[in-house]
């Protein structure tokens, strides 16, 4: 499930950031393994909005509702930035969508979130909770998750066109294409588009 989405650098898009799902052709089993991390996250409260409740106990989410459909998620990754810990939430519902969300954490009050899927692009929203977080903590997260039975909806954004050439070769038009990694070919479906020209960090 780790490479099931990347972040295309600003760079490659004039300052335009892109969540893009990598399908590999197919959709995926359950996922049954784990996850080598270097901190531990446990937070939980609720939006306000989009995003109902969610609770994560050490990077695991075992709750996090989204318009009333249930996900489970996994803390992939921290980032530290504007003076707030960012904990980005890779999510899988019960019946197979992804979703990706960012709880905004100031010291222990988490007070915002922003989330991805499948019907919203780029929803944000006030949040109340508490968060706690440990950096610089080995652990390896016991992650399960449903299979994805259907990919997003492309027509969810314009179209876009990218095309890169060299080790690793991105084509895509109109949110579809595909990518050449290192361990092979993954077509690719575009289904958000940021305009971080002025995020600043991180």
């Amino acid at each position: 499930f780790v490479d099931t989405f990347i972040m295309v650098p600003s760079s490659l898009v004039s300052a335009f950031t892109l969540t893009i799902w990598i399908c590999s052709g197919q959709l995926t089993p359950p996922t049954d393994g784990k996850l080598p991390l270097q901190y531990l996250a446990s937070f939980s409260g609720s939006g306000t909005g989009h995003v109902g409740q969610f609770s994560c106990t050490n990077n695991w989410c075992s709750s996090l509702s989204l318009d009333s459909k249930s996900y489970t998620s996994v803390v992939y990754q921290h980032q530290y930035g504007w003076g707030e810990d960012l904990m980005n939430m890779f999510s899988v519902s019960s019946d197979g969508e992804l979703a990706v969300v960012w709880v905004y954490c100031n010291g222990s009050d988490a007070h915002y979130v922003f989330s991805e899927d499948y019907n919203h692009v780029n929803v944000g929203e006030q949040a109340s909770g508490t968060c706690q977080f440990t950096d610089n903590y080995p652990n390896s997260v016991p992650v399960k998750f449903p299979s994805i039975t259907s990919a997003p909806n492309s027509d969810i954004v314009a179209p876009n066109n990218i095309y890169v050439y060299g080790a690793n070769t991105i084509f895509i038009e109109n949110n579809n294409g595909w990518v050449v990694l290192n361990d092979g070919t993954y077509n690719i479906t575009i289904f958000t588009t940021i305009n971080c020209a002025t995020c600043g960090n991180p």
